[in-house]
């Protein structure tokens, strides 16, 4: 195999050093040429003007932030020292093929384009989607059947939060200021020494909040009691880049539990999963107020649906819940039967099939998730 042209990000230098030393210790010198040094082999190949199809894998939705997006918490990724501006220079001398998660790149990378003035260039993209949640499904969920609709419930809504980014404080920031968050069960990883992009003293962002038992990933989902203690899920996405609409296993999640739920992500987000087929649960949700251009329009439309179903009867909530128990497990159906997409080349199928790539997704074996690289 040939993997000269394979290039992959994120950046592996920027990660953990037992990390970085596993892919050395278990890796042959060819793989480890596309995992390590990349923006320097990305840039070699540009200078000698390749004209063989350069392959960019990505676990990550849309391309490099621009430069003048440097400290901007809009944008999450990032390639070393390449921003945007010079990844597109790079594409306009030499073939590009981008490898992506993203359920729509051609789009996030024309609006990146528009938004700096910058030319587009004939740039190709290959999405795969659903080889991410494919992925995520075993890497993350540890799946076992869940097949029961909860009722009978104490809380409204259950929100599950990782690291603290600026949606996930401004979604926790409306629903405490609404008074939301005592008809939940919720956590929080607050990190006290991290500078916040936003602070209030009506939240005590700093705080850690965990829920409890967390059931055995042998059993069921990774998930805690509470989970099925709540009638709704909500979720707040991965946000890593202002025009793409990227999901996670934070999405699905609900759809593989048969919970209702919503998500607040990118704008496009719902009529995504419409356009693959996932039935939307309107005899219970206003999508509506949700689907909005604006991060917090979208806010405010998930709170006001809450506030809706606050005002019913558990009796006249769980009737609604029912009325849709057939979209549910059509929909549980849909993710649970995900049809990778084929990569193009079998370079790329091979580092997959071997774990290498997506190279942050690698961990040793002292993690509590653990995905080893196979033999060769």
């Amino acid at each position: 195999m040939d993997f000269s042209h394979t290039v992959s990000f994120p950046i592996t230098e920027s990660m953990d050093d037992d990390r970085q030393q596993y892919f050395k210790e278990n890796c042959s010198a060819e793989e480890l040429s596309c995992v390590f040094r990349q923006v320097d082999k990305l840039r070699t190949l540009h200078r000698n003007r390749t004209q063989q199809m350069v392959y960019i894998f990505t676990d990550h939705p849309g391309l490099p932030r621009p430069e003048k997006a440097k400290g901007n918490t809009n944008y999450s990724i990032d390639w070393g020292d390449m921003y945007f501006e010079e990844f597109n220079t790079i594409a306009g001398h030499i073939p590009v093929t981008i490898i992506t998660p993203d359920t729509n790149p051609k789009h996030t990378y024309t609006a990146q384009c528009h938004k700096n003035n910058l030319p587009v260039k004939d740039v190709t993209f290959v999405s795969v989607a659903n080889w991410w949640l494919n992925f995520l499904k075993k890497l993350v969920l540890h799946k076992k059947d869940v097949d029961q609709i909860n009722y009978g419930c104490d809380k409204l809504f259950v929100i599950m939060n990782g690291k603290p980014t600026g949606p996930r404080i401004a979604m926790m920031l409306k629903l405490a200021g609404k008074g939301l968050l005592e008809h939940s069960h919720w956590s929080w990883h607050g990190e006290k020494d991290s500078k916040l992009p936003i602070r209030t003293p009506g939240f005590a962002v700093d705080q850690t909040r965990t829920l409890g038992v967390m059931l055995d990933k042998d059993e069921s989902y990774l998930l805690p009691a509470e989970y099925h203690n709540s009638y709704i899920d909500v979720q707040v996405e991965s946000l890593m880049h202002p025009d793409s609409v990227y999901i996670t296993e934070k999405t699905v999640r609900p759809y593989l539990c048969l919970k209702p739920s919503l998500c607040l992500n990118s704008y496009g987000h719902y009529n995504y999963l419409e356009s693959i087929g996932v039935k939307l649960y309107d005899e219970l949700f206003n999508y509506d107020i949700i689907e909005q251009p604006t991060i917090d329009r979208r806010i405010a439309g998930i709170v006001q649906n809450l506030q809706a179903l606050l005002e019913l009867s558990n009796y006249d909530l769980e009737n609604k819940i029912r009325s849709i128990e057939l979209k549910m497990r059509y929909n549980k159906d849909l993710f649970s039967n995900l049809v990778n997409e084929t990569m193009p080349t079998k370079e790329i199928q091979h580092l997959l099939d071997r774990n290498i790539f997506p190279t942050d997704c690698v961990f040793i074996e002292q993690r509590p998730i653990t995905s080893h690289l196979t033999r060769l």
